[in-house]
């Protein structure tokens, strides 16, 4: 794909033999079960439900993780500079890598990860809060996180994976339905030259011609939107490849949209591609002055489940929770530009966002079978535990994890959909610190922001919360499923 995003790259796999630098976990083997693994998209049950099987701490995870960072090539010269690091492609190649060594695990779904990265270019990918200065250089590191299951058939060969990424296509700026809105001139000082993109249906449709016309050589595991900032310093351009940058308070900032396509290697399966956004309602329409405030983030889910109910020949690949710009028109109508390709956020200015669920799913336009007429999707929030009632002090990722897995196990719920979401965090409340059921977001220009990292899961039926003193406290430390990071 040429920097522009004109056309679609298709990143084959095992093109650089050389072994990265990565030693796999010595933890091979550990997880063998019987029963069906919870695959992202289907719903099958995490694993066959016993009425006298073994301790919890014997059963292996219906699901856990691991993440993989790029390989610094040059440390930065300065606090304004970024430093560099190695593609995309080499992080990828760490993970296949890594599945070859733990054949007893298999990748339900490949995730983007976003990390704040600390002074002298840190990166701990166990901190779970991190703080973006007001007006000051704030440096991100995008990472690999792969969600595991156990591999319960062994005649399964162990995955590898490729992916192919494409961006949205220059467009004629005359075609007002194409144009990134947030760009016009009144709003944004970005330096002249920069493009005007199709919307994200208009990308789908070109990625799905290039399926049709270059099958890729697997199947399709999961599909996600990757942001990526957009350099307009320079060469002005978009680099999906590309794993660090910088933001700065005090300039304009503007994103594009990627889709990033992950499959397994194998017989090409000829699978074509479709996507849905499940819009919140906004509850204050038709106000000039007040800040947009949306429906529960929870009643999106249920919209999405009764959108899925009547969809026939579809399988869903990914369920991504992506924050889409908002604003209000001249009369106050809400608008959530879910089909523009990307947006910008304009230095001293309040920028909004609203909470889209956006579905991911493999078409069969022959197919009549509704799926998932049965299903009843639910959700739950994982949030990390705070070191006291309240405070910026809070459990560390594995921790959570650690959590997250115990409570599979006791409820023995099927997973349907697993992501990482980023929500704005208060020190200074008491509780959670999260709106976790909020699906408005509103970033003040004008004062620094706190974020936390939670897990969000989703279920094909109804679940009960198990007995709070089976879960694991504070100051447990149940080492046998801890999530393995890299």
């Amino acid at each position: 794909m040429s920097q522009e995003g004109q056309s679609v790259e298709l990143q084959q796999i095992g093109e650089n033999n050389e072994k990265p630098e990565f030693e796999p976990e010595s933890n091979t083997g550990e997880a063998q079960a019987s029963g069906t693994a919870g695959v992202e998209g289907t719903d099958n049950p995490a694993y066959t439900p016993q009425d006298d099987g073994p301790p919890v701490e014997d059963i292996p995870p219906p699901m856990t993780f691991v993440d993989f960072l790029p390989l610094l090539l040059e440390s930065a010269e300065s606090n304004n500079d970024t430093p560099m690091y190695a593609e995309f492609s080499t992080v990828l190649e760490q993970a296949n890598q890594w599945l070859k060594g733990n054949p007893a695990f298999k990748a339900m779904k490949l995730e983007s990860i976003i990390k704040k990265m600390a002074d002298r270019d840190v990166v701990d990918l166990d901190q779970v809060v991190h703080h973006e200065s007001t007006y000051g250089v704030n440096k991100y590191l995008r990472g690999l996180r792969l969600w595991l299951a156990p591999r319960l058939d062994s005649s399964e060969p162990v995955q590898e994976i490729g992916y192919l990424t494409t961006l949205p296509e220059p467009v004629d700026e005359s075609n007002a339905e194409a144009v990134l809105s947030m760009f016009r001139p009144s709003r944004f000082r970005v330096g002249g030259g920069v493009p005007s993109y199709c919307g994200m249906n208009d990308m789908m449709l070109q990625l799905n011609k290039f399926l049709k016309k270059k099958p890729i050589p697997g199947s399709i595991l999961n599909v996600e939107t990757v942001k990526v900032k957009y350099d307009d310093q320079g060469s002005k351009c978009l680099d999906t490849e590309k794993m660090c940058w910088a933001d700065c308070g005090k300039e304009d900032r503007i994103y594009i949209y990627a889709i990033r396509l992950y499959y397994v290697a194998g017989k090409p399966a000829f699978e074509t591609l479709g996507y849905h956004d499940e819009i919140p309602v906004c509850i204050n329409n038709w106000e000039l002055v007040s800040k947009i405030r949306f429906c529960p983030f929870t009643q999106v889910v249920q919209r999405a489940k009764n959108w899925l109910k009547t969809q026939k020949g579809i399988r869903v690949v990914n369920m991504q929770t992506v924050e889409i710009f908002s604003d209000r028109t001249n009369k106050g109508e809400a608008k959530v530009h879910h089909d523009i390709s990307g947006h910008g956020e304009a230095a001293g200015q309040d920028t909004q966002f609203a909470r889209v669920l956006r579905l991911f799913f493999i078409q069969d336009s022959k197919s009549t079978e509704c799926t998932y007429s049965a299903l009843n999707l639910t959700t739950r929030l994982f949030i990390p535990s705070r070191h006291g009632q309240w405070g910026k002090n809070c459990e560390t990722f594995s921790k959570t994890m650690q959590r997250v897995i115990t409570w599979l196990q006791l409820t023995k719920t099927p997973i349907f959909g697993v992501e990482t979401v980023n929500y704005q965090f208060s020190p200074d409340s008491y509780g959670t610190g999260v709106r976790e059921n909020d699906a408005s977001i509103s970033l003040v220009a004008t004062s620094g922001k706190y974020f936390i990292t939670t897990v969000r899961l989703y279920f094909p039926c109804e679940f009960e919360e198990p007995d709070p003193e089976l879960l694991p406290h504070e100051e447990e430390d149940q080492g046998w499923w801890a999530c393995t990071v890299s």
